[in-house]
């Protein structure tokens, strides 16, 4: 069934010829129509809210005044951008299943002890439990029924005068008596859309916790390398230098040379290794991450490959470990350049609410900067190159935090 753009046009003039209207009475009929109908699409519900934004800092967040209403600028306050302590979702879980009952989030002072949760059982030590710092200010929102998320980010950084290259997770409570989990993670527009609608309706909680605030690059992160893969990696020429996650995220290890704000030299054709986890609690939850290349002339990168565990052999039931992820960017060119790695698993805070309603105020952030790390690349040197391969192969050196040496088991 193809149709003909003269039997088309014919069927529309027929529905005219039974009508008494003169073509200038259709034709103002028509174009009422079009315009009706043009107001009904582009039509947006905006209503005026006031919203408690819950922002979560490393210390109490210093609001010098609130958010301004009826369309005046917004005042500005005060965040403290440097990262919490990062956990992965299963260390998360770990501590939520110690507590016998959450304590409810308070402002601490930062030289006051952080409150403890009582203990199951008597002559036991109880766990101990760190508060962090929420602070409530009051916001007046424009919502409608066509927001995107970016809509709401934009929001929340002219209220609290944030830049434009800083970043944050939004979360919102879910009404009571649905299916969804106690606190949804806002990951796409669509979303942003549900929290815009639950914010107009008059018995709703409205409230918008802010978390995980934290400063970005200016420029647009990299992405991963498919096609020149196998070239990419051809081209490490010299020593593979291996950070692994845990040492900058847990053991809280300064980047190498180990003196802030010195470049780690290193000659064209060596490569920087970061090694991630790609899942958590055997698959349970999945990690995401992110990087940046200030000059990606100097630095190519990442190649991405995933790292399987080793069974040892011998043993049929060794417990189940997660994979790694390596991810791998090579010197080509001489300069400075700078590289910064982050890893996340802030969408997963869905699943934690379930069975702890209480998680997104008492655990500790989901996103933290593995690296930010500064780099002279210098010409390659034959000799030095020559001295640091053995049987042809290129040197795998792994940072421990103040000298690089062989992996630790």
């Amino acid at each position: 069934g193809v149709v003909q753009l003269s039997e088309y046009l014919e069927a529309n003039f027929q529905m005219f010829e039974g009508t008494k209207k003169s073509s200038e009475q259709i034709y103002k009929t028509l174009e009422t129509l079009v315009e009706s109908l043009a107001k009904k699409k582009g039509r947006q519900s905006t209503s005026k809210v006031r919203v408690d934004l819950e922002i979560l800092g490393s210390k109490p967040v210093v609001v010098e005044a609130v958010a301004a209403s009826g369309g005046k600028a917004a005042k500005p306050a005060t965040v403290d951008f440097r990262p919490l302590s990062f956990a992965t979702p299963s260390k998360a879980g770990d501590l939520m299943a110690k507590l016998v009952a959450p304590p409810a989030p308070t402002l601490v002072e930062e030289d006051e002890p952080a409150p403890k949760a009582a203990a199951k059982k008597k002559g036991k030590k109880a766990p101990e439990v760190q508060a962090f710092p929420w602070t409530t200010v009051d916001c007046s929102f424009e919502v409608n029924n066509r927001m995107t998320r970016r809509d709401l980010e934009s929001l929340v950084r002219m209220h609290l005068a944030l830049p434009a290259t800083s970043a944050m997770s939004l979360y919102f409570p879910s009404p009571k008596f649905t299916t969804d989990p106690p606190v949804r993670y806002i990951k796409d527009d669509k979303v942003a859309r549900d929290a815009a609608d639950l914010f107009t309706k008059g018995n709703a909680v409205k409230k918008l916790y802010v978390k995980n605030l934290r400063l970005l690059p200016p420029h647009d992160p990299c992405k991963k390398v498919w096609e020149d893969r196998d070239k990419v990696l051809e081209s490490i020429t010299g020593s593979r230098h291996g950070i692994n996650w845990e040492v900058c995220c847990v053991k809280q290890k300064p980047m190498p040379p180990g003196i802030p704000g010195t470049p780690f030299e290193i000659p064209v054709g060596d490569a920087i290794i970061f090694e991630l986890p790609d899942t958590c609690d055997k698959g349970t939850y999945k990690m995401l991450h992110q990087s940046w290349v200030s000059n990606p002339v100097i630095i190519i990168g990442p190649v991405e490959e995933t790292i399987e565990p080793r069974i040892p052999k011998g043993k049929k039931k060794a417990p189940v470990k997660d994979p790694d992820i390596q991810l791998s960017f090579v010197a080509v060119k001489p300069g400075t350049c700078s590289i910064w790695v982050e890893l996340q698993w802030e969408a997963e805070e869905e699943a934690l609410s379930r069975d702890a309603p209480e998680s997104l105020k008492t655990i500790p952030c989901p996103v933290d900067n593995v690296a930010q790390m500064l780099l002279s690349v210098r010409v390659y040197d034959k000799a030095k190159a020559a001295a640091g391969k053995t049987a042809d192969k290129p040197d795998f050196k792994w940072w421990s935090g103040d000298k690089w040496g062989k992996k630790g088991k």
